[in-house]
């Protein structure tokens, strides 16, 4: 789902569905200068419910960092058949 989700917390969680990803190759950075004291963890889950048989589940976890209202990130990988891909999104906090 593309639309902003909205929580309450000190964590958060999203996923994304892609399939054949290579566990190795992702890794995330984050565009927002100075990075945040902890960057999100990243998990590839095979056979997972929210995603399917058929597809991969990329799971990113983090801590929220309200040292900044915004966090943006970019995750990128590759896939067993050669295609790159690369993800961005984006932590808000609001009040």
């Amino acid at each position: 789902d593309s639309k902003a989700q909205k929580g309450t917390g000190s964590k958060y969680s999203t996923f994304i569905c892609d399939q054949g990803v290579i566990q190795d190759s992702l890794k995330i950075r984050e565009l927002t200068n100075p990075p945040a004291d902890k960057a999100p963890s990243v998990k590839l889950l095979k056979g997972d419910a929210r995603c399917g048989q058929d597809f991969d589940t990329i799971l990113i976890e983090g801590a929220v960092d309200d040292a900044k209202a915004r966090r943006e990130y970019v995750l990128a990988g590759s896939t067993a058949t050669g295609f790159l891909i690369q993800y961005e999104f984006n932590v808000t906090v609001t009040n």
